[in-house]
């Protein structure tokens, strides 16, 4: 499905939304599906697994115990309770002391990166992605004015090397390097996570050379729009003024600190890890079963993604036509997540986290089909 076509607004739309429209350019859309197509296209999380039942226990016992703090405007930083239930859980995960001054509430990730790059980046900076990622960041960045340039920092393969290098070209034009983003735990799209090592490398570089190093994560439910940044207080409150939301949803606000503190969102989380593992094994064994000989993907160890190499030869675009079309399979390519290099020509990403289980394998193998198909025929892309 195509998007709408904006060139009768050309003489109206911002840069930024022009931008975006560019961005938008290929992705899949998750309307309007053909009957039967099988979908490995949304972010959205495992619909059996979402936290129906307490979520609307918790929302319950919030309006019933402060009704007032649950329908009026929240402090712009977040609701203090969420604030020291996210510090707690942060504080329990990595051994850190993580006072609650040094976490603010928004509205997802998305408005955060908004925020982040409103708040530190001037037009003529540079602001660094890894790639592939998630295209959010970039569009943030760009609509600052900032230049965007890439590096690779995760996988076996990656060094500092590209890093040092956009460092160096920023000096000598006479730009600095505000911002780094990186997603260090089971990204998007590879599913891939940064070593110790690497980790401990990028946080030398970015504190050698005054860099603020930004990440992200989802695990609950997107529907809820809550989201977190956690550093130092200071930086933090030098946001709120740039804040034009009015603070985050309250209500839904309280309901998670009920979920993080009666323990059903550990218990949440325990469960979709499981039901993301057997997705993600579902996934290799179709492809495995149907394309034998197909160059394999890295088994995720987490997250809901995987990224899958496609054989010498085959076009991650012709492979995205050719599958739902004669497959009703859909995927994402990959050239969707190199919004600043255009790389990703050989890959296709797969996330598996909303289809449902008993569909998964037979997803997988309708995929590895049209691989097979295109392996036999030289990569023509005509099964």
């Amino acid at each position: 499905m195509s998007g709408p076509d904006l060139g009768a607004l050309s003489g109206l739309l911002s840069g930024a939304a022009l931008r975006a429209a560019r961005l938008a350019e290929g992705k899949e859309a998750d309307g309007r599906p053909s009957p039967g197509t099988i979908r490995f296209t949304s972010g959205n999380p495992d619909a059996g697994s979402l936290p129906v039942t307490p979520l609307q226990a918790a929302l319950d016992r919030v309006l019933r115990r402060s009704p007032r703090a649950a329908l009026w405007y929240a402090p712009l930083a977040g609701p203090a309770p969420l604030r020291e239930a996210v510090a707690g859980l942060i504080a329990r995960d990595t051994r850190m002391d993580v006072p609650p001054g040094a976490v603010a509430i928004t509205a997802g990730a998305a408005p955060a990166l908004e925020l982040l790059c409103s708040a530190f980046l001037d037009p003529g900076d540079v602001a660094v992605t890894q790639e592939p990622t998630w295209k959010a960041f970039t569009r943030s960045a760009a609509d600052r004015g900032a230049r965007v340039a890439s590096c690779l920092v995760e996988g076996p393969e990656s060094s500092l090397d590209e890093l040092e290098q956009a460092q160096r070209r920023a000096a000598a034009e006479g730009r600095r390097v505000k911002l780094l983003y990186v997603v260090p735990d089971h990204g998007n799209p590879t599913g891939c996570s940064m070593s110790e090592a690497q980790r401990r490398a990028v946080i030398e570089w970015a504190s050698r050379h005054s860099v603020l190093v930004v990440e992200f994560s989802k695990t609950l439910a997107t529907g809820l729009r809550i989201g977190w940044l956690c550093g130092d207080p200071l930086l933090l409150a030098s946001l709120e003024p740039l804040r034009f939301d009015n603070g985050v949803n309250p209500l839904v606000s309280l309901a998670i600190v009920d979920l993080i503190e009666s323990g059903h969102f550990d218990r949440h989380v325990r469960t979709v890890r499981e039901v993301y593992r057997r997705k993600a094994a579902a996934v290799a064994a179709g492809l495995a079963r149907e394309a034998p000989s197909a160059p394999s993907p890295p088994a995720p160890r987490g997250g809901m993604f995987v990224w899958l190499p496609l054989p010498a030869g085959v076009q991650a675009a012709t492979v995205v036509r050719v599958a739902e079309e004669a497959e009703r399979v859909a995927t994402a390519p990959g050239t969707s997540f190199y919004p600043v290099s255009r790389g990703g020509v050989g890959h296709l990403r797969l996330c598996y986290a909303s289809v449902p289980e008993a569909d998964v394998l037979e997803g997988a193998s309708r995929l590895g089909r049209v691989l097979r198909s295109m392996m036999a025929g030289a990569g023509q892309g005509r099964p």
